[in-house]
């Protein structure tokens, strides 16, 4: 049983590996990074009320600020980052929503609380740069935290942890993984 068990386990690993090795390649992080991008400029754009040929409901460009939130910071958090990137882009996915929900009752303006989410992952991005992680493993959230990132780690049925572990082998066989039957 154990011997079957090891079978299947080593089938589910190298699957895994073959898929990211053929899937999850240098151009798709790229094309993350690129809406990553894309979002920052498009919701510049609907926050400011900056397109020439419309004018924007203020619903419109409230959902400028809420971008970095439901649209940017994920398109970055989706190429898997590691170290000292990981740990900036867990306390944006934080404090973006904390600061979109808060700013509202001290300013109005929607080009002014863009400008703080901005601010707010450029300094993500200088603390977990300074914190000086490297690449070493950031484990993500626990806690209630962990229900806001529901669906990291969850593809083809290995969780988490246990997912990093798989993709970190060098071969061996790790009998800590869960792997769910299907």
């Amino acid at each position: 049983m154990r011997a079957e068990k090891e079978g299947r386990l080593d089938k589910v690993v190298s699957q895994l590996y073959s898929e990211k090795r053929t899937v999850f390649r240098g151009w798709l992080k790229a094309v993350f990074v690129g809406q990553a991008i894309l979002g920052i400029v498009l919701s510049g754009f609907a926050a400011y009320d900056a397109f020439p040929w419309w004018n924007l409901d203020l619903s419109i460009r409230a959902l400028g600020f809420w971008a970095y939130w439901l649209f940017i910071i994920p398109s970055l958090r989706a190429r898997r980052p590691r170290g000292w990137e990981k740990k900036a882009l867990n306390v944006a996915f934080i404090g973006s929503p904390i600061l979109t929900l808060v700013s509202p009752f001290v300013v109005q303006d929607p080009p002014t609380i863009w400008a703080a989410n901005l601010m707010l992952l450029v300094g993500c991005y200088a603390y977990g740069l300074a914190s000086g992680d490297g690449e070493t493993e950031v484990s993500g959230f626990s806690g209630p935290l962990k229900w806001l990132d529901f669906g990291s780690g969850q593809e083809r049925g290995v969780r988490g942890a246990a997912r990093e572990r798989l993709f970190t082998q060098d071969g061996g066989q790790s009998d800590e993984a869960e792997v769910d039957d299907d």
